[in-house]
């Protein structure tokens, strides 16, 4: 036989690293079901200090009943938020609808965690999404070393049993304890060293859309964005001044609020 290698070897790191691309241009979620779901949550990738993607979005149906939603850049970039601008405007009116309607355009909590499904594990790492009741039952057990402490740890951490009672958005509720007993994430290292890397980048759910960007998603279209150019300057009454771009209140009373 030849010396001559006609092959290459697929090894374990390479494998692990094809899993990661694989897992990178798709996306596994978790969904709660009803009953106990005993879930264990990821450790902060390396470089990061928490486990959690934290977002505060606003939720829209069109009138054409597309849903859509983005993050707000008032809370997430320290923007003017057309959407915010709206809202508060409508919350300050004396019409009970329009108060009512201004409340729902103010942005909500949605927070996002690699997890472990431990009644389906075959499934490898996936995303669970959540609110600011699950997000403040975690925090609490975090806190507080009698319940839990950081229940994230690998080694010395605990599941996570979260009971969902209910369907529907008004008729759901969620229990939130932690296991009696501290676990490690999966008793095979290798296993669990696999699960560690190719935990999903959470960063990805931060990104917050320009205002061009915006306006387009509550117009129910899609805008490419542009790049930032500088605004043209002109001359008026012989004074050199730049333009200035659409502001809030330009988009606050053209703003319609009926779909929502």
């Amino acid at each position: 036989m030849s010396d001559l290698a006609k092959w290459g070897d697929w090894g374990d790191e390479a494998a692990k690293q094809d899993a990661a691309s694989t897992k990178a241009g798709q996306r596994s979620y978790m969904k709660l079901s009803e009953g106990d779901n005993i879930i264990r949550f990821l450790p902060p990738r390396i470089g990061k200090s928490s486990p959690f993607a934290v977002t505060y979005s606003h939720y829209m149906e069109l009138p054409d009943g597309r849903k859509v939603s983005f993050n707000c850049p008032r809370m997430m970039a320290k923007r003017p938020c057309i959407v915010c601008a709206k809202g508060e405007q409508l919350r300050n009116s004396r019409s009970m609808t329009d108060q009512k309607a201004g409340k729902r355009l103010f942005p909500r909590l949605r927070a996002y965690a690699n997890v472990i499904d431990r009644s389906n594990e075959a499934q490898g790492v996936q995303i669970l999404a959540f609110g600011k009741g699950i997000m403040d039952d975690l925090v609490a057990i975090r806190g507080n070393p009698r319940k839990g402490g950081n229940f994230t740890h690998p080694e010395t951490g605990r599941d996570i049993i979260i009971t969902r009672k209910g369907t529907g958005q008004f008729d759901t509720e969620y229990q939130v304890n932690p296991d009696v007993s501290a676990t490690s994430l999966h008793s095979e290292p290798s296993q669990m060293e696999e699960w560690l890397e190719i935990a999903y980048d959470l960063d990805t759910f931060m990104t917050v859309l320009s205002d061009d960007e915006i306006r387009a998603k509550v117009r129910g279209e899609e805008a490419d964005p542009e790049p930032q150019r500088a605004a043209p300057k002109v001359a008026i009454a012989g004074r050199t001044v730049t333009p200035r771009g659409r502001s809030v209140e330009d988009d606050v009373d053209s703003f319609d609020s009926d779909p929502f």
